[in-house]
């Protein structure tokens, strides 16, 4: 049996706590407010597309130094500890666009490489 909603609908707790950090005075008005419009999710989207694009799909072999440079700023040692222990084992590595195929994309390369 399907239990019917009151209305209106009380938001979960946690949703409340943001509700009031974001300064909306009801559940309406954040709703209200907080909906873009399609030719603002468009543009969006456009934008995110034109600023993944701009990286390469895979990039030439760097040094592992590359790597261990990245993370030596990193306030993580295990990050860092983990850079040098890669150092150890390979040579060199690339770098690949992040768009959501970069695995398939990585592992056809160094299949086919």
């Amino acid at each position: 049996r399907v239990r019917e909603a009151t209305y209106p609908l009380q938001p979960h707790p946690k949703v409340q706590g943001y509700m009031a950090q974001t300064q909306y005075a009801s559940p309406e008005d954040a709703t209200a407010t907080s909906q873009p419009t399609d030719a603002e999710v468009q543009d969006q989207q456009n934008a995110i597309r034109a600023e993944v694009e701009k990286a390469p799909l895979l990039t030439d072999f760097l040094s592992m130094a590359t790597l261990e440079e990245e993370y030596e700023t990193a306030n993580n040692p295990v990050f860092r500890e983990k850079a040098k222990q890669l150092a150890e084992t390979y040579a060199k590595l690339r770098r690949s666009r992040g768009d959501g195929n970069c695995f398939f994309r990585c592992f056809i390369f160094a299949y086919l490489e």
